[in-house]
């Protein structure tokens, strides 16, 4: 029974409602700077995909620098249905949330029921003390404003973290040599992280918790890999194979190894599927099929694979030539690259660069995290113009450097036409494509 749980049945006028109050509270929070900064979650220009960008930067940054990084993945158990109304409605008073406005999320939350319908018997309605209601617009707002305080607590132990939604992660650098303190110090956060967490009424499930030790091969023979850590007397599950984190397969060398192959099975599976069926769809069904299965996949969080080793790439690419066959018919003996062209699809290399651009360009005009804006510094204009270039950090020529976002993204960055640097967003992703699509068919 502990994995029923209650969705409400909200009518469409009701969820009309909250969608126009989560709008005014939204702008609220972000003309008074009062979100949770590294929360992705339910807010406009944040995704996964950006979450996952500044955590990846800040692990290569330090494998770079020759350390190792104790990652911990913290899991809560049912922790939208936990949430206490009057400690959250004393964190929106402390927010300025106040008169009208108090009132009506008072009686949002407020004396709501619930009941099990099991085919015809229906229990009897019961009050719900505590909880955001499930599959509501505000709810989830809601819950990230009542955990946004637990950022600050964090920031005091002087550990990086990233929350989205109740997905939390946090992790800590460390030299080689300095593993033991490293481990103490995360201790101690996860006992005041557990103790945060009891008194909001949530639920950290210690057996459920994972961590990581992330470094680059040479250093693993240094320390031990799998450092004991526990937490109120349990010992956390240590995990050297890969393991999904928002979508995404982690590795201890934080390669994007593992996230390939788990692409490469997922994608031959559907198109084996496709395939079957085949016949009974008209072209643009078979299109709209292939882009909605196999390119959603290829380009998820696809920024991240950014100096990938070209064999690596090379799976992803024999993917969009197979969905490209299955498409047009094209026999194996046939080249692909003609027919790409014609099917004005980029390569999966050159998507990369796409995507990882557009993340660039969406930070810097202010429709991206202000997270990533900060990873990003502009170059001082020489003379009276301004050619919008970025700093590229000085660092030591090391794998994980080049694939940081906040050193390969400016030298990207600063390689595009100074014209391009200048465009607004639709016509910068208009022309970006264009650009690439040229340099790579070599057709203007």
């Amino acid at each position: 029974m502990i994995n029923y749980r209650p969705v409400s049945n909200l009518s469409f006028v009701s969820k009309l409602v909250e969608r126009v109050v989560s709008m005014q509270l939204n702008n609220y929070l972000i003309a008074n700077n009062l979100q949770e900064p590294h929360q992705s979650a339910y807010r406009r220009g944040h995704s996964t995909e950006s979450a996952l960008v500044h955590v990846y930067d800040n692990i290569l940054q330090a494998i770079g620098s020759h350390k190792a990084v104790l990652f911990v993945m913290l899991d809560l158990s049912s922790a939208f249905d936990t949430v206490d109304h009057r400690l959250l409605q004393d964190i929106l008073l402390n927010l300025g949330i106040v008169g009208t406005a108090s009132r009506w999320l008072e009686s949002y939350l407020c004396n709501r029921r619930q009941k099990v319908v099991v085919e015809k018997s229906t229990s009897g309605a019961k009050k719900l003390e505590c909880g955001v209601p499930q599959g509501s617009v505000l709810g989830p707002i809601l819950f990230t404003l009542y955990t946004a305080s637990l950022g600050g607590l964090l920031r005091s132990h002087g550990v990086h973290y990233h929350f989205y939604a109740d997905d939390a992660q946090i992790w800590m650098p460390f030299e080689p040599d300095d593993a033991d303190n490293a481990r103490t110090k995360m201790e101690k956060c996860l006992e005041d992280t557990k103790k945060w967490m009891a008194f909001h009424k949530l639920k950290l499930n210690a057996t459920k918790t994972e961590y990581m030790v992330i470094s680059s091969r040479q250093l693993r023979g240094t320390f031990q890999p799998a450092l004991p850590l526990s937490m109120d007397g349990t010992t956390l599950t240590s995990v050297v194979k890969p393991v999904k984190n928002l979508g995404t397969m982690i590795q201890s060398n934080a390669s994007m190894d593992a996230q390939i192959n788990a692409v490469c099975k997922s994608c031959y599976a559907l198109l084996r599927n496709i395939a079957k069926i085949k016949r009974f769809l008209d072209y643009k069904t078979l299109e709209t099929m292939i882009h909605v299965f196999i390119s959603s996949k290829l380009d998820y969080c696809n920024s991240l694979l950014l100096g990938s080793p070209q064999c690596q790439l090379q799976k992803l690419q024999k993917i969009q030539n197979a969905a490209a066959r299955i498409l047009t018919d094209t026999p194996f003996s046939q080249h692909m690259t003609p027919v790409l062209f014609r099917l004005h699809w980029l390569p999966v290399q050159q998507r990369v660069k796409f995507k990882l651009l557009l993340v660039i360009h969406k930070a810097l005009v202010g429709d991206g995290p202000a997270y990533l804006r900060d990873l990003l510094q502009r170059r001082d204009p020489q003379g009276r113009r301004s050619e919008n270039l970025l700093v590229v950090p000085f660092t030591r020529s090391s794998t994980a450097y080049n694939r940081a976002f906040s050193i390969a993204g400016p030298r990207m960055w600063n390689s595009l036409p100074a014209t391009m640097r200048d465009c607004s967003t639709l016509v910068f992703k208009k022309r970006l494509k264009t650009l690439l699509f040229s340099e790579f068919y070599n057709y203007m």
